[in-house]
């Protein structure tokens, strides 16, 4: 059936008004029950008192700029109006006046005031403002204030400080929690560091002149203080409030607690991963809270994916909640008016990501979420379909509250979409208008094309307005329908536009209608109002009785009978659909009449101490008998299984409940022991670890944990399978879904930035996720992907720019590829030709600190006719392109720095060169020894201290590592003859955690083809290296068998980088500071994998422990709080865990039978508590996902207290070298915060521990603050020496060969290591500047030390005038007017000169200053004279030690001159570490003793002891 559509001409017209209004539409509504509306416009509010035919600018507020309007919730007569003053206004008969009242500080707000209203006294109303200050305004203030009198005076802020939530507890009118004027707030209690540390709810009777906190029940036994309420609200009868479980973390989970009275609060069942900020409560029943749960926590960019959610209800306690619906998309969900029991939504249909966008389906409830059906439309061709059925974008309509709803005519309800599978996108034109008259049971297509559309006269008046016409053009016709929407008749008005609003009264009472609409003017885009009045309609017949008839809602059941719910069944009075009349009983609302049904089992719920089982049964629950045992110390108690629903209105529910309701006894020994599903150790319901097993079809190869952006949770994982399929979770993998792209997926491609992931087909097809999988979007690429090179290259910072590199022409193997890169700027929307014959190309602009251009890129070049690859630059994205090097073997992207291998020349040689600015190249100086042929290659490292670590190999996988100045140019062998494997990976680790702490294997010695390694570790970047030290016991407590020995034959040896399944196992973690595991043996060296064991470090690697016999893989989760340990070499059902870091090992069994492990895994940064095992069992080809869950295992979060740090769950831990004294390590002593030994019952979380970080103070310099220098090396005495076969002259050579170069330095063999800090104390990193030889000219213009005329008068002429004037005035003044020369002479040099002394003449301060310079001449010539004789007595000493020492006898008896602290030079012959470090030299210990310097005589020159220079540069 479908609905008829007039188009004829009919006696009956509506009358149409129109006028102009401005520019824009903020806001509209009516005033309920009147025909008063407001409309905001650009800052300026407009009044009409005649449903929308004229308006009225209001002239009120002394022309404020309006910033909103709101309505009264409760008063119908009151609305306000904010401005950016002071004043704001209320107004008390519907916006015919407007009172003036004052709130401060508006112009600081973050945003629009919030009111809240009282339900039972209008006159009370709280008004809440927010003041954000800080960078980005992260730092908000909530204030609260009240009028107790309707605003007789202004109102009055509450005294609460760091108050965030207030409400009144009559918050709605089914609410009878305290008195009319109880006002509950959430105070949070602050440390200086802005972090919440606690939250209270503060109770008040009297607006807080007296007050009582009632959050007690939110703590426990364990939990003394109450985490941050991030939401209070009055729910219906309730008050709900969310708590935050991470006091650290905004987005980690929370606990929702529920109470009747607001004093007692219990916890809610609600076992989801609710994140803050994604938790929604809807529009309640009067029995249950209905609330939603998103399924991550950010909107996702334009165009890509929906925000999907999962409705929750509870029961009428609101403490047992169950899930109602999946994959709900969040705009669709909407509770139909009037009619209990009846909700409509969209379920997204993820199976659809092939076909490009997530199609939807509708479903509709009629009780209360039980069971859900598709929307039956009354269609034949649908109806004989399997698949068809009706899908809707929304059944809402805009009210005129401003607020979108269902309407207000009990059963008549609208919506815009499409038959057929799934619906379509509302841009694909295809989606029309549909009525449904008895409550959404049945549909029928009422208007080909979609409209807005309201309903008036109970539902007896229609209107629907077309969005555009044909052509996206704006629409000048509108329907109406006069009976229900079984017939629709067009008209047509004057100026068409694009509507915007269609309204009428609150109620859907009036005869009359309110549009607004864009109108195409001029330049801009102008608002046209409309008017329309159906009053006349039937020629303005009343109905009588006669004409309305009494409807059933939820007629659903198959005898036609209404269905009960709650006990009830509900009917109205309504106009029969062909009846000639109109109600038009204004502002009267339509009245529900209720009727009750007999009780059945679906009046009936589970007590507290049950739960719903999955037959539908009400079955124990162990945790609430648990707790309340612990709760009461109870022995044994009973409890019935059900009682009846709380509201319920059915009849004879005594004689059913004694049909289904029994009673039970439990007894609590039962349940604390682990019986009945108590605390156990293998997963039970009850048990703090919880395991959840899925199978993947297929072997895994790729996983990765996505990192997020800001704002989304952290918890999602893809993984792909040798079938070329990707499985997606969302909750850790706890849960996996298969992706179905429609194609092959070949490789997983992760972006730079957060949240990009892009899947990659065989075909010309790409999959696209910009928020780390939570949505992927197909999108089609220009060629199939290349082979051989890589497929994508990503920019740095911008998610929708990347490269595709596709190829054509290849031959049967797949090489001599024609490659082209392909560039988008949009996301994959569209794709431009970049340029051909490269590949590996890097956005190198946007990881420059300081780009010569930011556009920069770099690409490897490929001439495929002498198959020589060349270095390519552009800024323009190749529209204009040059070559940097025509010969590289590649280049690579390292921090801030690029690194290019660039082939010589001779072709025989490579040379590196670097940029830090994508312009500017410098050679990377190697050391002499160290220059890299053909058949070598260099590995980069990484770059994260302010120098590049570069492995260069030398012969036979076997290299140097080399670490380079600030700027990469210049390079120095920190450690030799360490290991790598045949694709260029290196035994090499630094961990993340810590300054300067790194791991690498060395070939100690080879016995045949097989490697000898051992394991060394530094402390301070590289500078010195030491193997590690052995434990004294195994994990037995047996002695190990080399004990004693010297450390180089009785060491501890890891198995390293070269070695691992999965290069993401590092030793450490970057959060837990200084925890180390890693698998290996002791004794002389590294042995096979088949002898290794696990060990720990819980001090940077400074002293070990063996913790399992054996081969496991590891993890670490809560930054350490939580190790677990799996065995990886046989199979296993047990994994290992440690909450005391490693003191204490428990087992916990995640399975029945054993399996293969494939690898132990937990998000990148070891900051959850979950775990997940990727295992295989037997000849399956299924991969097994192992969740384990952690997050039951502690009882509380530990306490940070950052403005009392000696007083909480944290202590600090300094990490220092192995051979120091003091705690400093880079020059400083820096202390870090870790949980406090003992404290194993609480998690971290999120804890800022890096605000606690602090650095105690910068230490003294000293040897271990210096490295080696370029072309030097630490030999065994810990003295840096020059690199064999060079000389300083070499250096000197070296460096003025360079291209423009004309200076050159003197080193001393050292400097100073990047990531040091240290002051003063010793400096061997000093370094002269030298000019090259036939370069002085270059060399004096660049430091200013060139000699021009200009120069030399300025520097001589000048200051000799001054001088020569300078005596000149010193004699007029001083000399020869106080009687000349001769006077001189009476000048003595004691302090009393007496009557015979020089007394000059001083009339001034001029005359002072110059007599004061004559008496300094004369003193200073006598120091002179003195001086003389000193330098002859002292010339006797020296002679007669010498005199001493030469012929062993003394001269005679001399005083001894002080001897000089000679510590620095002794020092350059020794062990840097030995003798007088710090110390002064003692004159007494040496008075009488013989002292000598014996010359050395190194078999190498040393330029650390020597400034030597070459002998030809000595020469005259």
């Amino acid at each position: 059936m479908t609905m008829v559509l007039v188009s004829l001409t009919q006696a009956f017209t509506p009358k149409v008004s129109f006028s102009q209004g401005g520019h824009r539409e903020n806001a509209i509504a009516y005033f309920d029950d009147t025909p008063n509306i407001l409309i905001l416009q650009e800052g300026k509010l407009k009044f009409s008192q005649d449903d929308g035919v004229t308006f009225e600018e209001v002239k009120a507020f002394n022309d404020a700029v309006v910033l909103d309007f709101r309505m009264d919730e409760f008063d119908k007569k009151r609305a306000y109006v904010f401005t950016k003053s002071e004043s704001q206004y209320v107004t008390f008969d519907q916006g015919k006046s407007w009172k003036a009242f004052k709130i401060p500080h508006m112009d600081n707000i973050h945003a629009y005031p919030s009111i809240i209203s009282n339900a039972v006294k209008p006159e009370y109303v709280l008004f809440e403002t927010t003041v954000c200050k800080g960078r980005g305004g992260r730092h908000c203030l909530h204030h609260f204030f009240a009028t107790t009198d309707a605003f007789k005076s202004d109102p009055q802020m509450l005294p609460l400080e760091d108050a965030t939530f207030c409400r009144f507890t009559r918050g709605n009118k089914e609410s009878t929690i305290g008195k009319e004027s109880s006002i509950v707030c959430s105070v949070d209690k602050k440390n200086s560091f802005d972090h919440v540390m606690e939250s209270e709810i503060h109770w008040s009777d009297d607006f807080f002149k007296t007050s009582k906190i009632v959050s007690d029940s939110l703590k426990s036994a364990k939990n003394t203080q109450v985490k941050p309420i991030i939401d209070l609200r009055v729910e219906e009868q309730f008050i709900a409030v969310l708590v935050q479980n991470d006091r650290f973390n905004a987005k980690s989970s929370v606990t929702l607690y529920v109470s009747v009275d607001g004093i007692n609060y219990k916890e809610t069942n609600l076992s989801v991963n609710v994140v803050s900020g994604v938790i929604m409560f809807q529009k309640s029943s009067k029995l249950s809270i209905f609330l939603t749960v998103a399924n991550y926590a950010t909107r996702p960019a334009v165009g890509y994916g929906l925000v999907t959610a999962t409705l929750y209800a509870s029961d009428s306690t609101g403490l047992k909640f169950r899930k109602v619906l999946d994959d709900v998309e969040m705009n669709s969900l909407a509770r139909v008016e009037n009619i209990e029991g009846v909700w409509f939504a969209n379920i997204v249909n993820k199976d659809s990501l092939a076909d490009g966008e997530e199609l939807m389906h509708s479903v509709i409830s009629f009780d209360d979420g039980y069971h859900w059906d598709p929307l039956k439309i009354n269609d034949e061709s649908c109806m004989r379909s399997k698949d068809c059925s009706l899908h809707l974008s929304a059944i809402q309509q805009y009210s005129g509250e401003g607020t979108f709803v269902t309407g207000p005519a009990p059963g008549i309800i609208m919506g815009v979409g499409n038959i057929g599978k799934g619906l379509v996108s509302v841009l694909s034109g295809e989606q029309q208008t549909y009525i449904s008259r008895d409550g959404g049971v049945s549909w029928t297509k009422a208007i080909d094309t979609m409209c807005i559309f309201s309903f008036g006269d109970q539902g007896n008046i229609i209107v629907a307005v077309p969005y555009y016409q044909k052509n996206m053009a704006p629409t000048n016709m509108f329907y109406y329908s006069l009976d229900q929407g079984k017939a629709f008749h067009s008209a047509t008005f004057e100026n068409p536009s694009y509507p915007i609003s269609l309204i009428t009264t609150i109620d859907g009472t009036s005869t009359k209608f309110f549009m607004t609409g864009l109108l195409g003017v001029g330049d801009g885009l102008l608002l046209g109002f409309y008017s329309m009045d159906f009053n006349e309609a039937f020629d303005g017949k009343k109905c009588g009785d006669d004409d309305m008839e009494e409807v059933y809602v939820r007629n659903v059941l198959p005898d036609g009978k209404p269905l009960c719910i709650y006990g009830r069944v509900e009917k109205f009075s309504r106009r029969k659909q062909d009846a000639q009349c109109l109600v038009k009983k204004l502002y009267e609302d339509v009245k529900i009449n209720e009727e009750a049904c007999e009780c059945t089992g679906q009046d009936f719920e589970c007590t507290e101490m049950f739960k719903l089982g999955e037959d539908g049964n009400c079955i124990p629950d162990p945790a609430r008998i648990q707790e309340y045992c612990l709760l009461t110390g109870a022995k044994d108690f009973t409890s019935d299984n059900m009682r009846l629903i709380t509201g319920d209105s059915c009849k004879n529910s005594e004689t059913i409940a004694k049909k289904l309701v029994t009673n039970e006894k439990f007894v609590c020994s039962d349940y604390k022991n682990g019986k009945n599903g108590g605390d156990n150790n293998n997963g039970g319901s009850n048990s703090p670890i919880q395991t959840v097993l899925t199978k993947l079809q297929g072997k895994m190869l790729q996983y990765f944990y996505l990192e997020q952006a800001d704002g989304i949770n952290t918890d999602n994982v893809i993984a792909r399978t040798d079938d070329n399929v990707c499985h997606i979770s969302h909750d850790g993998g706890t849960t996996f879904k298969r992706l179905n792209t429609g194609e092959e997926v070949m490789a997983i491609y992760i972006g730079y930035v957060p949240g990009q992931v892009i899947l990659v087909t065989p075909k010309p097809v790409i999959y696209v996720s910009f928020d780390a999988g939570n949505s992927f979007v197909e999108k089609q690429v220009p060629t199939k992907p290349a082979s051989v090179i890589k497929t994508l290259s990503f920019h740095n910072t911008n998610s929708t720019t990347f490269i595709w590199y596709g190829s054509e022409n290849c031959n049967v193997l797949g090489q001599n590829c024609d490659y082209t890169a392909y560039l988008t700027q949009d996301g994959g929307e569209t794709f431009i030709e970049m340029a051909k014959d490269v590949f590996d190309c890097e956005f190198v602009g946007s990881h420059f600190e300081s780009p010569a251009n930011p556009d920069m890129m770099y690409c490897t070049g490929i001439n495929k006719s002498t198959n020589k690859k060349a270095l390519v630059s552009s800024v323009d994205y190749f529209e204009h392109g040059e070559t940097v090097y025509d010969y590289i073997t590649g280049f690579g992207v390292t921090g801030n720095y690029v690194v290019v291998a660039l082939v010589e020349q001779d072709r025989h040689s490579l040379k590196a060169k670097v940029t830090v600015d994508g312009s500017t190249f410098a050679d990377a100086d190697f050391p002499r020894h160290q220059q890299a042929n053909m058949q070598m290659g260099y590995t980069i490292l990484d770059s994260v201290t302010k120098s590049i670590f570069l492995h260069v190999t030398t012969y036979n996988e076997v290299g140097s590592i080399l670490k380079s100045n600030s700027n990469g140019t210049l390079y120095v062998m920190v450690l030799d003859n360490v290991n790598r494997n045949s694709i260029g990976y290196v035994d090499y680790e630094r961990v993340e955690s810590l300054e300067g702490v790194l791991f690498a294997n060395i070939v100690e010695s080879r016995s045949g083809e097989s490697k000898n390694l051992q394991t060394l570790i530094s402390h301070n970047d590289g500078a010195e290296w030491s193997l590690l030290p052995p434990p004294s016991v195994d994990s037995e407590g047996k002695k190990y068998s080399c004990i004693g020995k010297p450390l180089r034959e009785c060491a501890l040896h890891l198995h390293g980088y070269t070695e691992r399944a999965d290069f993401r196992d590092t030793f450490g973690s970057s959060s837990a500071v200084g925890v180390f595991i890693g698998i290996g043996n002791v004794g002389p060296k590294l042995e096979g994998k088949d002898q290794a064991n696990t060990y720990i470090s819980t001090d940077a690697g400074l002293t070990w422990k063996e913790i399992k016999r054996g081969e496991y893989m590891w993890e670490y989760g809560d930054r350490g709080t939580i190790l677990v340990l799996v065995n990886g070499h046989e199979e296993t059902n047990v994994l290992h865990y440690s909450l005391d870091e490693g003191n204490t090992w428990n087992d916990y069994q995640f399975t029945e039978d054993k399996v293969e492990i494939l690898d132990l895994a937990t998000v990148p940064s070891d900051s959850s508590r979950k775990f997940l095992i990727f295992a295989r069992h037997g000849e399956g080809k299924s991969t097994l996902a192992y969740s384990i869950d952690f997050s039951g295992i502690h009882t509380r979060q530990c306490t940070l207290d950052l403005d009392n740090p000696y007083n909480d769950d944290f202590d600090f831990w300094t990490p220092v070298h192995p051979e120091s004294s003091d705690n400093c390590l880079f020059g400083h002593e820096a202390k870090y915060l870790r949980r406090a030994v003992g404290h194993n019952d609480c998690f971290i979380g999120s804890a800022p521990l890096k605000e606690g970080f602090k650095v105690v103070r910068n230490c003294s310099c000293t040897r271990r603050d210096f490295e080696c220098d370029f072309n030097y090396y630490r030999d065994i005495d810990n003295t840096c020496k020059l690199v064999q076969g060079l000389t300083p002259a070499d250096r000197k050579k070296e460096m003025c060969e360079k291209d423009n170069a004309f200076e050159y330095f003197k080193p001393t063999g050292y400097r100073k290591i990047p990531l040091s800090t240290c002051v003063g104390g010793k400096n061997y990193a000093s370094w002269d500047v030298e000019a090259c030889p036939g370069k002085e000219k270059e060399f004096n213009q660049h430091h200013g030390r060139e000699i021009t005329g200009g120069k030399i008068g300025f520097l001589i002429l000048v200051p000799l005038l001054v001088f020569l004037f300078a005596v000149w005035f010193v004699y007029d003044k001083g000399i020869r007017r106080n009687g000349g020369f001769k006077q001189l002479g009476q000048i003595r040099l004691d302090d009393d000169a007496g009557e015979d002394g020089f007394h000059p003449i001083e009339e001034n301060n001029v005359d002072v200053v110059v007599n004061s310079v004559v008496r300094g001449g004369v003193y200073g010539l006598a120091v002179v004279i003195a001086g003389v004789k000193t330098i002859v007595k002292a010339r006797q000493v020296i002679l007669g030690r010498i005199t001493k020492r030469l012929f062993r006898r003394n001269v005679g008896r001399r005083d001894y001159v002080h001897v000089p602290n000679i510590e620095e030079e002794d020092d350059l012959f020794g062990d840097f570490n030995e003798d007088f470090e710090g110390g002064e030299f003692d004159q007494d210990a040496v008075e009488d003793a013989d002292i000598f310097v014996e010359e050395a005589t190194p078999s190498q020159p040393d330029s650390g002891l020597f400034n030597i220079e070459d002998e030809e540069d000595n020469k005259p």
